[in-house]
């Protein structure tokens, strides 16, 4: 698997510096140099060994794929008659009731019936104008959705089916979740916040239901829901919304005392801004960003 450490880049040609010991960067392309000072080696150097290890720690997870959590049992399907006269049938595992639609979760697909068609159109328009930073380090567009099929069917329903890794799970299948597995789940979730400021979205509701989760690497996936994402310039509706669930989903009395702060305390002026009050909260109360294998009471 390809490192997640993030590159420097040569700002001649564009190609990765190699940093040496000293500090010193040196593009093998085009031959020049910068000279990082104390400071900031000294940041690379954490940054770096931060990553690595969790690199580490992933890579050794993630060779089993598959349904790691063996939830896939008792496969049920479902038969929907489609605007076309033909029949679709859709195979899952769970199934939910949602306002105004039914999600059925796949091996890897998530299937969505819209009870109105035009609500449906409205979650596909606002998910696939999503825009990413151009340095998204942590590759955070593959956390939302992608669609596989949209199939109109009679009485002015819609299908929409997403695709699921098979390795990841409804949120809502866990809780009383440890306070270091919530952690990172927190931390996707501010991600997501800010992926939201980049594109003045908010939500109006949101729920446990339109997460879901890669237990080995923490990976969050925000895949239902984006009929009610909203234009705004700050997202502090969905601030408010990430708290109430990772407080949902944690045993608080094992929380540390920043983190239960956090999670009580008013959201921040904007989504970059709160997702630095996190990353303290990560520093000083879970002892920095240290990979802990997800674990289930």
């Amino acid at each position: 698997m390809k490192s997640q450490l993030f590159n420097i880049r040569c700002d001649n040609c564009g190609s990765e510096y190699r940093i040496n010991s000293r500090g010193e960067m040196n593009c093998p392309f085009c031959g020049s140099k910068i000279y990082l000072n104390d400071k900031d080696f000294e940041e690379f150097q954490k940054t770096r060994d931060e990553m690595l290890f969790k690199d580490k720690a992933e890579n050794d997870l993630v060779n089993d794929t598959g349904d790691v959590l063996h939830k896939w049992n008792n496969e049920l399907q479902v038969f929907l008659d489609a605007e076309n006269g033909k029949t679709v049938n859709l195979r899952y595992f769970f199934k939910y009731d949602r306002p105004g639609k039914t999600v059925y979760v796949g091996r890897n697909k998530l299937s969505i019936v819209y009870d109105n068609a035009n609500v449906c159109s409205k979650a596909v328009e606002r998910f696939q104008s999503l825009e990413f930073p151009i340095a998204d380090i942590h590759n955070l567009s593959k956390g939302f959705p992608w669609i596989l099929a949209l199939v109109n069917l009679k009485e002015d329903k819609r299908l929409l089916v997403l695709n699921k890794p098979e390795n990841i799970y409804p949120l809502a299948l866990f809780n009383r979740l440890d306070p270091k597995n919530v952690a990172w789940m927190i931390s996707r979730m501010e991600n997501t916040g800010c992926i939201l400021q980049f594109n003045s979205l908010d939500f109006s509701d949101l729920t446990v239901f339109d997460l879901y989760i890669n237990p080995k690497t923490h990976h969050m996936f925000f895949l239902d829901g984006w009929e009610n994402a909203v234009d705004s310039d700050t997202p502090r509706h969905y601030l408010r919304i990430l708290r109430a669930i990772a407080k949902d989903q944690m045993i608080l009395e094992r929380a540390p005392k920043k983190c239960i702060e956090f999670l009580e305390g008013e959201p921040a002026v904007d989504a970059y801004t709160d997702f630095k009050l996190w990353d303290d909260v990560i520093n000083f109360g879970f002892n920095g960003h240290n990979f802990h294998p997800f674990t289930e009471d």
